[in-house]
């Protein structure tokens, strides 16, 4: 069964570093291990060329650092004038008490483990007669406020290759703990979903409160898995399209639009409401409500995304229309047909034989349309007078052209 307990813990021996002389009684203890080194950092530019290639270049800086790890000089650069050491004056070590007991418990070597309630010597003077000689010749000495052993000339002025030495215990103490009781000891707790629960902290906590900070650091856990998923998406659906990218590059500047404007943006949106539709049906199973919440929000977005776009293409057609209506008629093949929008009038009649045509100012108010007027054809003579524009049908053509041959031969008798 799943318990809860609290209470003071205690060790079977003293923790003891040989090479430092030091014995306290602590569940851990750790020497921490610093050399002064050279660190090279590159820094990379890529420029692209007309045509599709790319010029790469590499900048490297160097800057020096206390370091745990040993670094390689020999891979850098420019190594003649950056040279660390080969090899650390000291190692690091970690010790771990044999027998940890919770009251009258034992806390095994996984719970052992998981507890890294690390926290530093703050006085070191009581060892500094035992401390020992470096393999470089240096004999070590107190800085810092006594809490970090230096070996070195000066240590405002530190050199590479000096080391300093700092240690870290885990002290003993009351924790509490949630777990599963097994025996005199502590084992992990198996959910029927598989899962897994096993809580420990320093010091007095309620059974609520290591609930409430597990919950807290999943949140995060879940937050950070998500966000590492999503980048993870954008990364893939822009490699996608890189092809695409290398083809424009021929123009440098199309390519470089397409490759930091255009595409993220495109993938921003896209790898968003996919790590959005995905979450929202993993809550579905879990969280009902929240999970349709979600499915809702990207319904909506989805919709506003469609709706602006058929917008923007209405706002097109309409652009288009209005441009040929003021462009008047247009030409079409030599069979006569012809393509124009000709204007709404108000108080339009139907034009008599022999009547003068008189036609009526345009309505701003009524829309325009597109129509389509077939003439007949006919061989054009000197002086003839052909404005389709102003009629729908070929019929109103034919009687203005009729008009206008009998107005010609009046004047020819």
């Amino acid at each position: 069964a799943l318990v809860y307990a609290s209470g003071k813990t205690s060790v079977d021996a003293y923790l003891e570093d040989e090479d430092f002389g030091i014995e306290l009684e602590a569940i851990k203890m750790k020497r921490k291990v610093e050399t002064y080194q050279w660190v090279e950092e590159t820094q990379t530019s890529t420029k692209k060329n007309t045509g599709g290639s790319t010029t790469t270049t590499k900048k490297y800086t160097y800057h020096k650092e206390w370091r745990e790890e040993l670094i390689n000089s020999y891979s850098f650069k420019d190594e003649t004038y950056h040279q660390n050491p080969n090899q650390l004056l000291f190692q690091e070590y970690t010790y771990t008490a044999n027998q940890v007991m919770l009251g009258a418990y034992t806390l095994s070597n996984s719970i052992v483990t998981t507890m890294s309630w690390w926290t530093q010597l703050s006085d070191l003077s009581p060892y500094i007669d035992n401390i020992p000689q470096a393999d470089n010749g240096y004999t070590g000495q107190l800085y810092n406020n006594n809490n970090r052993f230096y070996y070195g000339n000066n240590p405002s002025s530190p050199s590479i290759g000096d080391t300093r030495i700092s240690f870290y215990t885990v002290p003993i103490g009351t924790v509490s703990i949630m777990a599963q009781q097994s025996g005199q000891s502590f084992v992990p707790y198996y959910t029927s979903r598989g899962g897994q629960v096993f809580l420990i902290e320093q010091g007095i906590v309620s059974a609520q409160e290591l609930i409430a900070h597990a919950q807290a650091e999943n949140t995060v856990t879940t937050w950070i898995l998500r966000i590492v998923g999503f980048v993870i998406s954008f990364v893939g659906f822009n490699m996608c399209f890189k092809p695409l990218t290398t083809m424009v590059d021929l123009l440098p500047f199309l390519g470089n639009i397409l490759e930091e404007g255009v595409i993220p943006c495109i993938g921003f949106v896209v790898t968003g409401s996919i790590s959005m539709f995905i979450i929202a049906i993993a809550w579905l199973f879990y969280r009902p409500l929240l999970g349709i919440s979600l499915l809702l929000v990207l319904a909506g977005i989805v919709y506003l995304i469609i709706q602006r776009s058929n917008k923007q293409k209405q706002d097109q057609q309409d652009q288009q229309q209005q441009s040929q209506g003021l462009m008047g008629p247009t030409a079409g093949p030599a069979n006569g047909t012809y393509q124009y929008q000709p204007q709404q009038y108000q108080n339009y009649q139907q034009p008599q034989p022999g009547i003068p045509v008189v036609m009526a100012q345009p309505a701003s108010t009524y829309p325009q349309a597109t129509a389509t007027a077939t003439a007949p054809p006919y061989n054009k003579m000197e002086g003839d007078v052909f404005v389709p524009s102003q009629y729908v049908g070929g019929q109103q053509q034919q009687y203005q052209y009729q008009q206008q041959q009998q107005q010609q031969q009046q004047q020819q008798q």
